[in-house]
């Protein structure tokens, strides 16, 4: 229930495993606290903040994850397993200020009223599995909006996101940029935005470039192989 996984987020040591047991609504925002590592199997449930309406606030996010903190993602049950209903003023999936490994699950039906509908990341993020999809920002970031690290490979699915109507799913503020760590799966998907008309996109294109075929833009702009990263 809210408050077993609370506790678990909140007193996790060193990788804390905790598996849900049946869907969930939450009445507060989880905090995984500074030194906590929380490896969260979503078993096929879904953790609903409920905020689907009404006014976005401070503390509307699903998770926080503190400075020096992890939340690591995982779903062994079916592909039901996620987390939704969170409206935030920044992060209504996760605002994430420490470390995120997304291997499964869903993040969808979140909104941010400003800044990542999915997630607000201002630390780290690895993704190899799972989706990222139907998640709003007003400003920028419907999926994720990074201004930390962002790591993918394998099974990555960041798409379907917005801000407002338009598509918006990754957005890259100046200077910041995709790293690939290993290769995209075939039925990877991930679209991205950026500050400026010409940016960086990706690191790491050299030593993967057959899975750059699979980051697209938002918009009707062409990203370009040069140099060997993606722009």
């Amino acid at each position: 229930d809210e408050s077993q996984l609370i506790s678990a987020a909140e007193n996790a040591s060193i990788e804390t495993s905790y598996i849900l047991d049946g869907d969930i609504t939450l009445t507060h925002c989880v905090t995984v606290k500074t030194g906590h590592w929380l490896i969260l199997d979503l078993n096929g449930k879904v953790i609903n903040r409920g905020l689907s309406s009404g006014s976005a606030s401070d503390d509307g996010c699903v998770f926080h994850v503190e400075e020096e903190s992890v939340l690591e993602l995982q779903n062994s049950g079916s592909d039901r397993g996620g987390i939704t209903g969170g409206y935030a003023t920044y992060g209504g999936g996760i605002y994430n200020e420490g470390g995120i490994f997304v291997h499964g699950g869903k993040i969808y039906g979140n909104k941010a009223q400003y800044k990542g509908g999915g997630i607000y990341n201002i630390g780290s993020i690895s993704i190899d599995g799972g989706s990222i999809s139907d998640n709003n920002a007003e400003e920028m970031g419907g999926g994720i909006w990074n201004g930390g690290t962002l790591y993918v490979h394998g099974s990555v699915q960041v798409s379907g996101n917005h801000r407002g109507t338009a598509n918006n799913n990754i957005f890259l503020p100046d200077g910041k940029y995709i790293t690939m760590t290993g290769i995209l799966a075939d039925d990877a998907s991930i679209y991205v935005s950026t500050e400026k008309i010409s940016a960086k996109v990706t690191s790491g294109y050299s030593q993967y470039p057959y899975s750059t075929e699979l980051i697209k833009p938002d918009a009707d702009r062409v990203i370009v192989k040069e140099n060997g990263e993606v722009y």
